[in-house]
């Protein structure tokens, strides 16, 4: 699971990265951000897999996400927290704590609540390949 996590992080900060030189997108673009983030939403949940790829995707891109889509990325992020945890709770295993879809639900509501997603940990902002 760490595995898969470390991965979705990765591929979500080359997706809302931007390229050395000042150009505005790289190859993988914000667009790729958002459809990841349909895709991952729109596909029957697993236990344990799902929470963790939408964690993991939300922290590193929510914030550029929030930019770009402004109105519907608030209406995703609702969506998400009102019928996908939902879901999800629904196919995890009994005896289970669900902690991964414990901290996406935190996440949410703090995020919902503030109108605002964080700054993913370690962000580097457009103006480092400037110095």
């Amino acid at each position: 699971m760490k595995r898969m996590a470390g991965i979705a992080h990765l591929y979500s900060a080359v997706l809302v990265s931007y390229p050395a030189g000042g150009g505005e997108n790289s190859v993988h673009s914000v667009e790729n951000a958002w459809l990841l983030l349909v895709r991952l939403l729109s596909l029957d949940p697993r236990p344990f897999v799902s929470s963790i790829l939408l964690d993991s995707v939300l922290k590193v891109c929510g914030k550029r996400l929030a930019e770009v889509y402004s109105k519907q990325f608030w209406k995703l992020m609702q969506l998400c927290k009102d019928e996908f945890l939902s879901k999800v709770e629904a196919v995890t295993p009994e005896g289970h704590d669900g902690g991964a879809t414990q901290r996406l639900k935190i996440f949410l509501d703090d995020c919902i609540k503030k109108k605002g997603v964080p700054l993913p940990a370690g962000h580097i902002d457009k103006t480092f390949w400037a110095a």
